[in-house]
């Protein structure tokens, strides 16, 4: 769930709608509902009442993919009644903390809570938890000197593996603090030698030298961090707040552990699987596995209902450990279980525009290719700016920090043996010189809201903007010895777009021309006239295509050998009456050489229906190279999760497939298990020109 507009309050909530969606299957169900439950969160933030939330944001966003629950707390809305209800509370930076909400801080901790703060804390805070105060401390090289929290060898091996060994964040400047003294501390509980403040973490530099200063602090009441805490890398930050999470709230224990023992059960599911089945059968293995590391049915069991006593962490977490092994290692066995093909296309999207490993293209290739995938689909282009040095387009940063990218990718490529498609993001201008945006809106060339809100997207019917599009794509497509362009956001933002002046225009002018009628005011008149609205797509369609169609024809003259493919959205003709992409007029047409919808879903009957349906709209004209959102807004999936979707398209007679998307950690979590079974063998690719 997420908020809209600016709710009151669940409890002000009278009654639930319960809507059962029918997904097309004409048989008689029946739902029972077994409960609503409010979870209650691990962890509880407290933001500034008037201050920026950003870090916040980012904090609660890696925790929801670590399944931890969190809730937000303004200062001005702190009482001991809310604190009591949190295992954890964390302040994840405050410029300024009131003299109440610092006495409540502490008589949470004092009293079983445990404190997380971060960065600029008052003295009384700091000391009270068992730290001194420390000195404000700016990075002399950025990027150099604080670029890694390493934690105490004895605090990981505490938590058996839930613990990151590191943490690996480049601060730009850090609040250097120390553990009090013993002869300094009063708190008689701090006093104690398992509550004493210690340093849990320290920093070092990036030659890999330990620096002088502390980055954590750690007592039995809480954590003091140096810096803010940013979300990236996600994996290493979720796993070490839920570490303390689990470390003490005992109901996230048995949530965590019933949701991993239930994973187990999910591993290699396919379409034709009865789940009940399939978990009979899986059972006995799973036992097995864990009885060779030494777990009894006895012990697990419960474990399992929730009885995890607080003296009892270390076997928690050893479980957890285990189960996560055992879960490797069945989906290993299950990605072994795949045959491979000789004819298929083997894709990536890479989003950043540098590779898995900016800066190094030749490693990525290397891997790529050494994995048995054959092309890679690079976002080198945006509405407003290029990875290389464009006649038509300002640099994009990234140009400006590692150089032509799409030299270096293409030579790469070139070398390992790899397809290289270069992405166009078309129209929007995410990432763009602010110069260039505000000369595009200056000129009257991007798209407006049905509500007159302006985009920093590009408007589709604009000549000048439809004639940018083409020779941008033709001006790499001729400068670099790449196999192919790819189309992304070829549409319009949304239903609601585009109502600038110059589509009232130029619509009015298509508008008369198809029925001899005026529009005087178009936003009013197709609000309210059917005719006007389904005209309306029809056109913005058609100013879509035109660039689609201009690309080709100069394609077919300047650079034949070169092929034009397109990300599109999965669910047409909705995609053609609401943002003008009619993929499939553009397949039918020629226009296109392979096509890979957007088929994010972990859903396999979900998956089956799109891709089926697809291969009906395309008739065999072109290759179909289904979407696989291994790591997408709207998916996460495991590796076998990742095989099983690679052999469905191949079940149900897709040429190929397409996996969003590269980078360092998905590169590295699919492609020894991937070439192990889908992708055993070399393949050619089907999409060749004759």
């Amino acid at each position: 769930m997420r908020p809209e507009g600016k709710p009151i309050g669940l409890k002000s909530v009278d009654t639930f709608r319960i809507a059962i969606y029918n997904n097309s299957v004409n048989t008689d169900s029946k739902v029972r509902l077994l409960a609503l439950v409010a979870q209650k969160p691990s962890i509880l933030f407290v933001v500034e009442s008037n201050g920026d939330d950003s870090y916040t944001d980012n904090l609660i966003k890696i925790l929801k993919q670590a399944h931890v629950a969190s809730m937000v707390v303004k200062q001005s809305e702190l009482t001991a009644e809310v604190l009591k209800s949190a295992p954890v509370v964390m302040v994840p930076y405050q410029e300024k903390l009131s003299k109440e909400s610092i006495a409540l801080l502490l008589n949470y901790a004092k009293n079983g809570g445990f404190l997380i703060a971060a960065y600029t804390m008052p003295g009384e805070l700091m000391e009270g938890m068992g730290f001194a105060k420390g000195n404000y401390v700016r990075a002399k090289k950025v990027g150099e000197d604080f670029v890694k929290m390493v934690f105490d060898p004895k605090l990981v091996e505490y938590f058996d593996g839930l613990l990151p060994e590191a943490l690996p964040q480049q601060s730009h400047n850090i609040i250097s603090a120390n553990p009090l003294e013993a002869n300094q501390i009063t708190d008689s509980f701090l006093a104690q030698e398992a509550n004493r403040p210690r340093v849990a973490a320290w920093w070092y530099d990036a030659n890999g030298n330990k620096t002088e200063h502390a980055a954590i602090l750690q007592s039995g009441y809480g954590l003091f961090l140096s810096h803010v805490l940013y979300a990236s890398p996600t994996k290493e930050k979720a796993d070490f707040l839920r570490s303390f999470c689990l470390l003490h709230d005992h109901s996230l224990r048995k949530e965590l552990l019933l949701d991993q023992w239930r994973e187990l059960f999910t591993v290699g599911m396919r379409l034709e699987d009865n789940p009940r089945t399939k978990r009979a059968e899986i059972l006995p293995d799973v036992l097995a596995r864990l009885g060779q590391k030494h777990w009894t049915p006895q012990q697990i069991l419960p474990l399992l209902q929730g009885d995890i006593p607080v003296s009892g962490f270390h076997n928690f977490s050893r479980f957890l450990a285990d189960l996560s092994q055992v879960k490797t290692d069945m989906i290993a066995k299950v990605c072994r279980s795949f045959g491979s093909k000789k004819v298929e296309g083997r894709l990536w999207w890479e989003h950043s525009g540098t590779g898995a490993y900016p800066g190094d293209w030749d490693r990525t290739c290397k891997e790529l290719a050494e994995a048995n995938f054959n092309g890679i689909v690079v976002n080198m282009l945006w509405g407003g700016s290029a990875h290389y040095k464009s006649d038509f387009l300002p640099p994009h940063r990234k140009y400006l920090e590692y150089g032509d990218q799409v030299a270096q990718a293409s030579a790469a490529c070139k070398k390992y043996g790899l397809e290289l498609h270069i992405w166009k993001v078309n129209f929007n201008m995410l990432s763009s010189p602010k110069e260039f945006v505000d000369q595009m809106r200056k000129e009257g060339r991007t798209q407006v809201s049905l509500a007159g809100e302006e985009k920093d997207w590009l408007c589709p019917s604009h000549p000048e903007n439809q004639k940018l599009e083409i020779n941008v794509m033709l001006e790499v497509a001729t400068k670099y010895p790449v196999a192919g362009i790819h189309f992304d956001y070829i549409r319009y933002d949304g239903g609601n777009y585009c109502f600038c002046d110059g589509c009232k225009e130029r619509f009015g002018k298509f508008y008369f021309e198809k029925t001899g009628k005026k529009i005087v005011n178009l936003i009013e008149e197709y609000k309210k006239d059917d005719t006007i609205r389904e005209l309306f797509a029809q056109w913005k369609a058609d100013q879509v295509t035109a660039i689609v169609r201009g690309v080709r024809e100069r394609v077919n003259r300047e650079c034949p050998q070169v092929k034009i493919s397109a990300a599109v959205f999965r669910d047409y003709p909705n995609c053609r009456d609401v943002v003008g992409q009619d993929w499939v007029k553009w397949v039918h047409a020629g226009y296109l050489d392979f096509i890979c919808p957007m088929d994010y879903t972990t859903d396999l009957n979900v998956f089956d229906n799109w891709v089926r349906t697809q291969l009906e709209l395309i008739g065999g004209k072109i290759p179909l190279y289904p979407g696989i959102g291994l790591y997408s807004s709207s998916s996460r999936q495991r590796p076998d999760q990742t095989a099983i979707q690679i052999d469905m398209t191949r079940q149900l007679g897709a040429q190929g497939y397409t996996i969003f998307s590269l980078n360092k950690t998905t590169l590295n979590e699919v492609k020894d298990l991937l070439k192990q079974g889908p992708n055993q063998n070399q393949a050619t690719l089907p999409h060749n020109k004759k």
